[in-house]
C-alpha cells in the first residue's frame, strides 16, 4: 500500500461503491490492473488525486505507467467518478497536499502540513543551490523539486511548528479535520529583491500555493479641488509614466548602446553590441573543471616536387593541451640526436633550435610557463608503423595549473589566429540562441567573495565532449563573456561586471541539470564561478548585479 495514503475510512461511502476492475474497464485500461492493485484501492487513488493532482501523475509514473496518455485517462476518469459520487475517498496524508508559501524582499517562506505528533527525526530536508527536497518516513512530499529561482543554502532553515492542542469536541472529528503540524521552510534568496513567480520550476513542488498578502487598507480619497473663479474645471490630472529607454525611431541609428529592464534585477542594464566591445585580445580563457586533454593541429605543408603528394600527408605539427601542460608534436628525421637541440624556455616565451637553426616552435607563448617544466624528446614512430621519421616532442609545463587553470588554445600566439579562423568556419558550431532552452535563461546568486551562474543548455551540449568542442568561457579583470567557439560576437553571456573580478579564481564546469528537454531527454548545465576582488566591492563584498553592461 502506499505509505502515508491510508486513513479511516469515511463514513459517508456512495451506496454503489465503483470497484478498481470496473473502473479500469470503462476507461480500457484493464492492462494498469495489477500495477494500481498493489499500490491500494480505488478509495485510496481517489483521495491522492484529491490532494494533489501532480503528485498523482508523478506516483503514476514511479509505479510504471510509462505513457503520460495513460496517465492523463487514470486521472481524468476518477476525476469524473468522484465528481459523480461513484468512489468513496479515505483522508490523504497531509504532506500530500500543495504547501503554501510567501515572499519578502530577501527570503521565502514555505508551510508544509504533516501529521500531528510526526517527530523531527522522521523528517528530511535538503536543500541545493536550486533545488528543495522535502520527505516524511521517506517518502516524498509535495515540496521536492527544482526552484523557481537560486537560494544560498547555508542561509536556509527549517523548524517543526506544533499545532496547539484540541479542544474536545462534541462530535468525533474526521481525518482530514484534525489538526495539522507544519515544517515551516525558510529559503534565503541567491539575490536580495528578485521577485519569484513561483516556488518551484519543476517537480511536484509545482502545485504549491501562495499566499495572498492581506489588501492593504484603503486610502481617504482627496476632497475635490474648489472651482476656480472664471467658473472653469478645476485641477489637471497627470497620470505618472515609466520611460522606455532605448526604443528608436526610423531605424537602428548608431553610436551608443541601448538601456533595458534587466530580467534578473527589474533595473535598466544598459545594452552594447560585443563586436565592438569585447576585448578578446586581453581575455584570459578559462578551462572546463574536469577537462583531460584537448588536440589540436596545424595546417598540411604543402607536397614537395618529386617526391608526390604524400609527402605532404598529415599535419606540419600537432598538439594537446591538459589542465598542466601543452605537449608538440613533429615528424623529424629518423636517427636525429638529442644533442642536436637546444631549448631556451623563460615564461612569456620558448625557443627551439635545431642543428643551430630556429625551428617553428620559437616566440611568445599563450600563458605563463614553468622553465624548469619544459623539456625537448626524440621519439620513435608509432608502433607497427613502417616510417622513415622519427617524432619530436615539446612539453611546456604551465605556470597557472589547478582549478582556475588557463586555456591556452595554442602554444604560441601567432598561432592563434589559425585556431579563432578554424572556429569560425566550423559548420558543426551552432547559433548561440540554440543553445539555451526555450523557457530558461540564466540565473546567478552571490556571495560576500563570489558570484555563481547557472546557464541550462540545450540538447546540442548533451555530453563533455560537446562542451568542450562549443562552448569558450572567457574573463578580464572587468568583464566575462560565454560563447560558442568561433562567435565572441554573439555571445550567450557576456558585459562588464559591476566591480572587478580575480581573473585567475574564476573556474567553470558542466553539471546535469535538473531542466529536461521536451521529448524527456536530460540536459546539461553551464556553472560559472566568478571570484570577486572584495577590495573592489562594496559593503560586505556585495554588488547591486552581476552586469552594468550587457553585451549582445
Amino acid at each position: 500500500a502506499v505509505v502515508g495514503c491510508l486513513g479511516a475510512a469515511r463514513p459517508d461511502m456512495p451506496s454503489e461503491s465503483l470497484a478498481l476492475g470496473s473502473f479500469l474497464k470503462e476507461e480500457d485500461l484493464v492492462h494498469l490492473h495489477d500495477v494500481l492493485e498493489s499500490h491500494g484501492g480505488l478509495a485510496e487513488l481517489a483521495s491522492m488525486l484529491s490532494a494533489n493532482r501532480v503528485l498523482f501523475l508523478a506516483r503514476l509514473k514511479e509505479w510504471g505507467v510509462s505513457r503520460l496518455v495513460e496517465r492523463q485517462r487514470v486521472a481524468n476518469g476518477l476525476a469524473r467518478a468522484i465528481k459523480a459520487g461513484r468512489v468513496g475517498t479515505v483522508a490523504a496524508t497531509p504532506h500530500l497536499a500543495p504547501c503554501t508559501w510567501t515572499q519578502t524582499d530577501d527570503c521565502l517562506v514555505a508551510r508544509l502540513a504533516i501529521p500531528a505528533g510526526t517527530p523531527s527525526s522522521a523528517v528530511a530536508v535538503s536543500f541545493e543551490v536550486n533545488a528543495m527536497d522535502i520527505r516524511v518516513h521517506g517518502e516524498a512530499s509535495s515540496m521536492c523539486g527544482r526552484l523557481h529561482g537560486v537560494v544560498k543554502p547555508s542561509d536556509c532553515t527549517w523548524e517543526l511548528e506544533r499545532a496547539p492542542p484540541a479542544e474536545p469536541a462534541m462530535f468525533e472529528l474526521r481525518a482530514d479535520q484534525q489538526p495539522h503540524d507544519e515544517v515551516v521552510v525558510t529559503l534565503a534568496k541567491g539575490k536580495a529583491g528578485a521577485e519569484w513567480g513561483g516556488l518551484f520550476a519543476s517537480g511536484v513542488g509545482m502545485s504549491s500555493k501562495r499566499e495572498k498578502p492581506p489588501p492593504p487598507p484603503e486610502k481617504p480619497k482627496p476632497a475635490p479641488p474648489p472651482p476656480r473663479a472664471g467658473g472653469g474645471v478645476g485641477g489637471v490630472g497627470f497620470v505618472q509614466r515609466k520611460l522606455k529607454l532605448g526604443e528608436r525611431g526610423g531605424g537602428n541609428g548608431g553610436g551608443g548602446g541601448e538601456a533595458r529592464g534587466g530580467a534578473r534585477s527589474g533595473k535598466a542594464v544598459r545594452s552594447l553590441p560585443a563586436r565592438d566591445h569585447w576585448e578578446g585580445e586581453r581575455a584570459r580563457y578559462v578551462w572546463r573543471t574536469g577537462c583531460g586533454q584537448l588536440r589540436c593541429e596545424t595546417e598540411s605543408p604543402p607536397p614537395v616536387e618529386g617526391h608526390g603528394a604524400e609527402s605532404g600527408g598529415g599535419p606540419l605539427f600537432w598538439w594537446r593541451e591538459t589542465a598542466a601542460e601543452v605537449v608538440l608534436t613533429a615528424r623529424t628525421r629518423r636517427g636525429i640526436d638529442l644533442s642536436s637541440l637546444r631549448l631556451d624556455a623563460r615564461e612569456a616565451s620558448l625557443d627551439l633550435e635545431v642543428d643551430g637553426i630556429p625551428s617553428p616552435w620559437s616566440g611568445a607563448l599563450c600563458g605563463r610557463a614553468l622553465p624548469a617544466g619544459c623539456s625537448a624528446a626524440v621519439l620513435p614512430p608509432a608502433q607497427g608503423c613502417e616510417a622513415d621519421h622519427s617524432l619530436l616532442q615539446l612539453t611546456v609545463a604551465k605556470a597557472d595549473e589547478g582549478p582556475s587553470a588557463r586555456y591556452w588554445r595554442a602554444p604560441f600566439r601567432d598561432l592563434l589566429p589559425l585556431v579563432e579562423a578554424r572556429e569560425r568556419l566550423a559548420e558543426h558550431a551552432p547559433r548561440g540562441s540554440l543553445l539555451h532552452t526555450p523557457d530558461s535563461g540564466w540565473q546567478s546568486g552571490q556571495t560576500s567573495d563570489a558570484f555563481e551562474v547557472l546557464m541550462p543548455l540545450s540538447a546540442d551540449v548533451s555530453t563533455v565532449e560537446d562542451a568542450d568542442r562549443l562552448l569558450r568561457v572567457a574573463v578580464t579583470a572587468r568583464s566575462v563573456s560565454v560563447h560558442v567557439a568561433g562567435q565572441p560576437d554573439a555571445p550567450l553571456l557576456a558585459g562588464e561586471t559591476h566591480g572587478k573580478l580575480l581573473v585567475g579564481g574564476c573556474s567553470w564546469r558542466l553539471a546535469r541539470s535538473k531542466v529536461r528537454g521536451w521529448r524527456g531527454e536530460p540536459l546539461q548545465q553551464l556553472e560559472l564561478h566568478l571570484a570577486k576582488d572584495t577590495a573592489s566591492a562594496g559593503p560586505g563584498g556585495h554588488w547591486p548585479d552581476l552586469f552594468s553592461t550587457e553585451y549582445s
